[in-house]
């Protein structure tokens, strides 16, 4: 809801005080413990249920691919859209937003695992002594980080760039759609290249990757 709303807000607004207004709604619709700490476990407790949570990281890749390419579809149509009006994009893309909220409503939640802890305080507590006690969790918060921060870099300056060097706005669409696919392919391949590697290696690999790509 709050996703849509500030798109709206996006396409009606006309001051930079209504940007500003409208990027704290997206970043609270955004925030991880909003976005990925609902979605996430409703797929895992799914599959705990149906006996399949050993799918989990085969199906959380697909998901990864599936959502990727409908980015890259996504950023195509813009592309189009905005070079008949930039604001149009923001209309196009509150309208999706309230359909995908309407499809939430036909999620099933799951019966057996449910989670009714309350105790917000204590368990954000043992979540970040659980944290800072596992290595592997640990080194997963620093590769987050890095790779989350040269994501956020990135789409702020892309389309810049490009349209610096003459990149026109619907060829801005195919760039990023080619982006979403090298993502979507990554996403899906991301599970058997997991198992042949191992875990671990693969975290210290991307983050090197990702550390190089920020330099």
């Amino acid at each position: 809801v709050l996703f849509s709303i500030s798109w709206v807000f996006y396409a009606t607004s006309h001051s930079y005080k209504d940007f500003i207004i409208a990027e704290i709604i997206i970043a609270t619709a955004t925030a991880s413990s909003l976005w990925f700490a609902s979605g996430t476990p409703l797929v895992y407790d799914t599959l705990k249920e149906i006996k399949q949570e050993k799918k989990a990281k085969k199906v959380f890749g697909n998901i990864w691919a599936i959502n990727s390419m409908w980015w890259g579809l996504a950023s195509l149509a813009g592309g189009y859209i905005a070079a008949k009006s930039l604001r149009l994009t923001f209309w196009a893309t509150a309208i999706t937003t309230a359909i995908a909220f309407v499809i939430t409503l036909t999620f099933t939640e799951t019966k057996k695992y449910k989670h009714g802890d309350t105790k917000y305080i204590q368990h954000l507590k043992e979540a970040c002594i659980f944290a800072s006690t596992h290595p592997k969790i640990r080194l997963f918060i620093i590769y987050t980080s890095i790779s989350y921060a040269v994501g956020f870099i990135g789409m702020a300056f892309y389309q810049p760039y490009l349209a610096s060097i003459g990149i026109t706005v619907t060829n801005l669409g195919w760039i990023f759609l080619a982006l979403y696919a090298v993502g979507a392919i990554g996403s899906k391949l991301a599970n058997r290249i997991e198992k042949k590697f191992g875990e671990r290696k693969i975290l210290i690999i991307l983050l090197a990757i990702t550390a190089l790509s920020f330099l």
